[in-house]
């Protein structure tokens, strides 16, 4: 269990069919679900939400913060919060990818 866990390219045993229907949420029966998938297979499946729908939301939001931040008297910059919630391995990705990490 540690090797793959704390691997970027190994992936851990595969689920099972009956786990996977378990545990799959019928709003996403449309969405192909990965069995089992390495760290580093998760980050280029979320890397194109990352590059695009994410990092688009941080610079919109970083510049209303900042222009909103030019007109306050103090000269603060409110810096803006965001909140993700995913699974562990999605997260680890996540921040691999946003601090540039191999």
């Amino acid at each position: 269990v540690q090797r793959w866990r704390r691997s970027v390219h190994e992936a851990p045993p595969p689920m099972d069919a009956a786990a996977a229907r378990a545990v799959r949420d019928e709003r996403y029966a449309g969405v192909p679900m990965p069995l089992s998938e390495s760290l580093a297979q998760c980050a280029s499946r979320l890397r194109p939400f990352v590059e695009g729908e994410l990092a688009a939301a941080m610079r919109a939001a970083v510049s209303t913060c900042a222009a909103a931040g030019r007109d306050a008297a103090s000269g603060e910059i409110e810096v803006p919060a965001f909140v993700i919630s995913s699974s562990e391995n999605v997260l680890r990705a996540l921040v691999r990818e946003l601090e540039g990490l191999s």
